[in-house]
């Protein structure tokens, strides 16, 4: 899967991954460039968005972390570590009011189906905001329906 950001006219970038690999392309033109190395340790899960003049993105990385990135910086903008016996799930990241707000789903190695969705401030030292127990639900369903019905407890 691949994502086009366009910066201006004729000028982007590609987000995409290759084998365990998450790399971003410059495109100007007709030209495209050589891929740069964003992340090496991509293992599933991959999610981008434009936010704040920035491409961020979330992705699972071999270890079972969430981490969020930006392709503008190296260094982790945000991450959550593996928890014993939690598998993580599903990470949607959104922009809500000027915020970056990371969703995701955890589901626990000895429970049949059942999972939590979680949304966290990944700027605000990983508050969380949003907790529910679902069955096998859409990440992006609870979060958008959260927001609307305002029960993440974001101040608008």
């Amino acid at each position: 899967m691949s994502n086009y950001y366009e910066i201006e006219k004729g000028r982007g970038l590609f987000l995409y991954t290759d084998r365990g690999e998450i790399q971003v392309r410059q495109k100007e033109g007709e030209r495209i460039f050589t891929p740069v190395i964003l992340a090496k340790d991509y293992e599933r899960e991959l999610h981008d968005i434009a936010y704040n003049g920035s491409i961020y993105f979330v992705y699972i990385n071999s270890s079972g972390s969430l981490v969020v990135r930006s392709v503008l910086g190296y260094a982790f903008a945000y991450e959550k570590k593996t928890i014993k016996g939690v598998r993580y799930e599903k990470p949607c990241l959104m922009s809500f009011y000027g915020r970056l707000l990371l969703f995701f789903s955890e589901q626990s190695e000895n429970a049949e189906g059942e999972s939590k969705v979680y949304g966290i401030l990944p700027f605000e030292d990983g508050r969380q905001f949003f907790e529910t127990n679902c069955r096998a639900a859409k990440v992006t369903d609870y979060a958008i329906w959260s927001l609307f019905r305002n029960e993440s407890g974001i101040r608008i």
